[in-house]
């Protein structure tokens, strides 16, 4: 039999555990860039790594590839070992841009697009002609382990806190909707969300007169990138309420019945326009049709995705295990406040209210 000494033996337990642990969700997961949310079966590459080694060691080497890359030591291909983590470079950027987890020699295990998570060589084809090197995490002495660090586990003790997302409401020209509904549409979108004790509270309402401003049933076009909308939707979009900040949700009210959803080939009667990273003067603007029976829905449905919004990435993807993997920012399930057309009384599940609570746009009131 062979021997091992106490931190060898350790170590080889420990890399095995990764592995186990790391295979245990091939052909599970949904691959979405900039997304972390392994555990709800989706994420991207630098967050199923982390992920991985978090849950199986303690240990946080970053969400980024570009942060994971400094971590641990450089290892020589040729000594890669079960465990270690395995860099690829000039993917769709230039530099670092995937990472795995060496599963055996020659062969890693990752997130990847499309495919999702399973393993794959390395010692050829695409991936030989990627790789850029191979870091060692695990049985480093005290000085190899660099900038290691264990993940932060500590739970909270602070005092309950009252959670509260701005609103300001803009109407188009000539739309005779009363100060009292849309006051109404946004407390009755506030009880749908009230389990998750978030309230939407309403700053201000602005009243458009322009000529520029006034929208014909219809007029404005859902499923199409903003660039490809008339102006007058480009301007009325970008404009930006007095007092309002970046991580305010600014909700428009259109005097129509609908929307032409060009994508779909259907009509809607809500829409949502995100801007990731510091681009746009907000992060989220809804618009409404202010003439249909389920606005009050429609408007809880679109302040879902405003929460649920990356700011970083500009993407809202939906955090519910029933996700669509087709469309992932709505729901499969028909009660659900995600599903694309919401129901008359709409469910909000336990993940969609830990993730809302975590959004970028909320302030904490005490």
């Amino acid at each position: 039999m062979r021997k091992y000494r106490n931190g060898a033996m350790k170590s080889k337990i420990v890399r095995r555990k990764i592995i186990n642990f790391a295979r245990s969700h091939k052909g599970k997961l949904l691959y979405i860039f900039g997304e972390k949310d392994i555990d709800l079966g989706y994420g991207d590459c630098s967050g199923f790594c982390r992920y991985v080694i978090i849950k199986t060691t303690g240990i946080d080497i970053g969400d980024k590839t570009s942060h994971q890359v400094k971590h641990g030591k450089k290892i020589p291909k040729s000594e890669a070992r079960t465990g270690d983590i395995i860099f690829f470079k000039n993917m769709y950027r230039k530099g670092v841009s995937h990472v795995g987890i060496v599963t055996r020699p020659g062969y890693f295990i990752g997130l990847q697009f499309r495919k999702g998570c399973q393993e794959e060589c390395y010692l050829n084809g695409y991936w030989k002609i990627k790789f850029m090197q191979i870091r060692r995490i695990i049985g480093l002495s005290t000085s190899e382990r660099g900038m290691l660090k264990m993940a932060d586990n500590k739970v909270s003790t602070s005092k309950h806190r009252n959670l509260v997302v701005n609103v300001y409401v803009v109407t188009s020209t000539g739309n005779s909707i009363k100060d009292a509904i849309i006051k109404r549409d946004l407390n009755q979108a506030s009880k749908i969300w009230e389990s998750s004790g978030i309230t939407f509270r309403l700053k201000s309402i602005t009243r458009h007169t322009d000529e520029s401003y006034r929208f014909k049933d219809g007029e404005f076009l859902g499923g199409i990138f903003l660039n490809k909308q008339p102006k007058k939707v480009q301007k009325l979009i970008k404009y930006s309420p007095t007092g309002s900040t970046r991580k305010d949700v600014v909700v428009i009210y259109l005097t129509s019945k609908s929307f032409k959803d060009i994508g779909a080939n259907r009509k809607t009667t809500g829409a949502i326009y995100f801007y990731g990273k510091k681009l746009g003067p907000r992060v989220a603007t809804i618009l409404l049709a202010t003439n249909t029976r389920e606005r009050t829905q429609m408007l809880a449905h679109e302040l879902g995705h405003a929460l649920f919004v990356n700011p970083l990435t500009g993407r809202s993807i939906n955090p519910s295990r029933t996700i669509d993997p087709k469309e992932t920012s709505h729901d499969l399930d028909k009660k659900n406040l995600m599903y694309p057309k919401p129901p008359s009384k709409p469910v909000i599940n336990q993940t969609q209210r830990d993730r809302a609570k975590k959004s970028t746009l909320i302030r904490i009131v005490s």
